[in-house]
């Protein structure tokens, strides 16, 4: 998505330019952060590959006040860099502290919040109704969480060590490109070895049933509802609590969301990382 003259304006406009990946994470941000919204332009890029490469070409174009705010899914985080001066973030994943919120779905994931905002008028689902009913269908997603944990597990044994690209002033010869790929981190040494490992059966179902006790203990902990993804269970919960399409998808899991968030500023329920967030984005741009 590069930059165009066409969205010099939306780029121009605010303080503080965030591109997410879809709309309820944009609407839920914004409500949450009032009255300090009006010092954000919030914008949606569709996915986790396109805000990391949008917010490159913006900031390459000279855009320094734009970021990026993308899921954590099951890669690492870089919240403990927030608080540090100059910490030279463009993409800010949550969050550090185990177990990591999976994506930002997981913070909507408060009973309080959906028994008591306006949305659950609708049918008046009591706090213990919706999480219980979350805690059934997280149950039901145990081993579909492993597997997807296992997936990730082996294509970063596979790729982990891939080069990265190389910086402008490093080749300047076929001769140095190669000897860079070649090089790099002996990776292609290590995929005999990680094909050989990946192709082994037994390596395999370990990884599930590890991944699965992991999954499972965050289960019976109450941890799930940061660690399982976020974005199935609410949907489910949605579901549960409206019982009725009323409009597309999009506009049913955003006006949730924005309800979720009005309880959650209206109570002093909001999560304390995405304040911290809103804080950090200030200082980059100079805001005290």
């Amino acid at each position: 998505m590069p930059t165009t003259t066409s969205m010099e304006p939306l780029l121009s406009s605010r303080r503080i330019v965030l591109w997410v990946e879809d709309m309820t994470t944009k609407e839920y941000l914004l409500k949450i952060w009032q009255p300090e919204d009006s010092l954000f332009q919030i914008l949606i890029a569709g996915s986790n590959e396109s805000v990391k490469a949008v917010v490159h070409d913006n900031i390459k174009s000279g855009y320094d006040h734009v970021f990026g705010l993308i899921d954590r899914d099951f890669g690492d985080s870089n919240r403990h860099r927030w608080g540090e001066p100059n910490n030279g973030l463009s993409v800010f994943k949550p969050e550090r502290f185990k177990p990591e919120r999976h994506e930002i779905e997981n913070y909507l994931l408060d009973w309080d919040a959906l028994a008591g905002c306006t949305e659950n008028s609708r049918n008046n689902r009591t706090r213990n109704e919706i999480e219980t009913r979350a805690n059934g269908f997280a149950a039901e997603l145990l081993c579909w969480m492993a597997c997807r944990q296992t997936i990730v597990t082996l294509r970063e044994r596979l790729l982990g060590n891939f080069p990265l690209h190389p910086r402008l002033n490093k080749i300047d010869s076929l001769d140095k490109a190669k000897d860079y790929i070649m090089k790099s981190r002996h990776w292609w040494r290590a995929l005999p070895g990680t094909n050989q490992y990946i192709a082994n059966e037994r390596n395999i179902s370990l990884e599930l049933k590890w991944t699965h006790g992991n999954h499972k203990d965050d289960l019976e902990d109450g941890n799930w509802v940061k660690s399982f993804s976020g974005k199935e269970i609410y949907c489910h919960i949605k579901g549960f609590m409206v019982n009725a399409r009323y409009a597309p998808v999009e506009t049913m899991d955003t006006d949730l969301a924005k309800s979720v968030a009005e309880w959650q500023f209206a109570n002093g329920a909001i999560p304390q990382e995405l304040l911290d967030l809103k804080d950090c984005l200030k200082t980059r741009v100079g805001i005290p």
